[in-house]
């Protein structure tokens, strides 16, 4: 449990696109394979619970290592703990959701991509009202999806 919290801490105020945190991030890789596989399922729910985000940042990073695998495991493993913890319409729920499709389409995976997608959609609807601002990131990934299966006519009717 120590170990999930020095590596997500420490991944906390990475830059998406900065050099020296890419290299960092490769160095760390090894640590944070290590400790994902070391985490028990249930000691992962209490985590997400105790540790807001962590877990999903950890499938974060993972996911823009192209390491779609161990994210998606990380991810559905959080989404489970979520579910338990919070609820099915919980924000924080429905971002792991969105999480999980955006791992989807990296792999031109995008009718489960949509699914997805529409679920986060539906509950951000539910859970916040329609037009709520935390639901347009899941809007427009929707419409990037749609965009690169060529459907421009669902890409402009989603946003």
């Amino acid at each position: 449990m120590e170990a999930f919290e020095i590596i997500t801490s420490a991944l906390h105020s990475l830059s998406k696109q900065s050099t020296a945190d890419w290299v960092f991030v490769q160095q760390v890789m090894p640590h944070i394979n290590a400790v994902t596989k070391h985490i028990p399922p249930r000691d992962l729910a209490q985590c997400i619970t105790e540790i807001s985000g962590r877990a999903w940042m950890l499938g974060d990073v993972l996911s823009r290592h192209g390491r779609y695998k161990q994210a998606m495991e990380l991810y559905e493993r959080a989404l489970a703990g979520y579910e338990e913890a919070l609820g099915v319409d919980h924000p924080d729920t429905l971002g792991t959701v969105n999480n999980m499709a955006l791992v989807f389409g990296h792999q031109g995976q995008h009718e489960k991509a949509l699914e997805l997608y529409e679920r986060a959609l539906v509950g951000y609807e539910k859970a916040l009202g329609v037009d709520h601002v935390d639901a347009l990131p899941t809007v427009s990934n929707m419409a990037f999806i749609f965009k690169k299966q060529g459907q421009y006519g669902k890409a402009l009717e989603s946003v």
